[in-house]
């Protein structure tokens, strides 16, 4: 048995608790992966509250959590590219959580953690900037464009960032002003803070080179 943290019942965080579940075993494709890092996403208390039902099937009690990264310690039939003991990371397979000793990932969506990357900060990749590689994919975003990101200096607004300022896009950015250097660490830079009228108020920055 393993242990896991997840809800017994659609509702709020009183729902909540640890419980014990079996060791998962690989289906085809899928890795058994022992957890070191979880990420943890407003998406997991809509689940638990129930509101995504009709498109995040579980079975009661749940396990809570949809990113992680840790070691496989099984490969399903047809899981190609990984052996036990490879360092990944992704997002949990259907039917499984990531608060917990164990999780299942399917193989085609997982990857190979770098070796200077830590546990901790691959957990948060799979979720946000995995949306972020989505979104700059779907608007076909190329050098030729000029990008407003909304919440630059949050999970998926930071990578979004990036992501297109790697395509070569000129990107405005809104963030508070407290998260200014990491908003520019992220590659962008140029106008001076507004003046604020209230904590948490936002301002715009350009991206480098235009």
């Amino acid at each position: 048995m393993a242990i896991a943290y997840g809800f017994s019942e659609y509702g709020g965080p009183d729902t909540q608790q640890v419980f014990d579940v079996e060791v998962p075993r690989p289906g085809p494709g899928q890795l058994v992966v022992a957890v070191h890092a979880a990420g943890v996403n407003p998406a997991d208390w809509k689940v638990r509250a129930g509101t995504r039902k009709d498109t995040v099937p579980v079975t009661l009690p749940a396990v809570l959590g949809r990113e992680v990264s840790g070691v496989v310690t099984a490969v399903g039939e047809n899981g190609r590219g990984f052996v036990v003991g490879d360092a990944v990371f992704g997002s949990t397979a259907t039917g499984f959580g990531g608060y917990a000793e164990y999780t299942v990932l399917n193989a085609d969506s997982a990857a190979h953690k770098p070796e200077g990357l830590a546990f901790a900060a691959a957990a948060t990749i799979p979720v946000a900037a995995g949306t972020a590689l989505d979104i700059v994919e779907q608007l076909e975003i190329v050098d030729a464009d000029t990008v407003l990101v909304l919440g630059a200096g949050g999970g998926v607004g930071s990578a979004v960032t990036q992501l297109a300022h790697v395509q070569g896009a000129a990107v405005l950015g809104v963030a508070s002003a407290g998260k200014t250097d990491l908003v520019e660490a992220n590659g962008v830079s140029g106008s001076s803070p507004a003046p604020a009228a209230k904590s948490g108020s936002s301002r715009p920055v350009r991206a480098r080179g235009r």
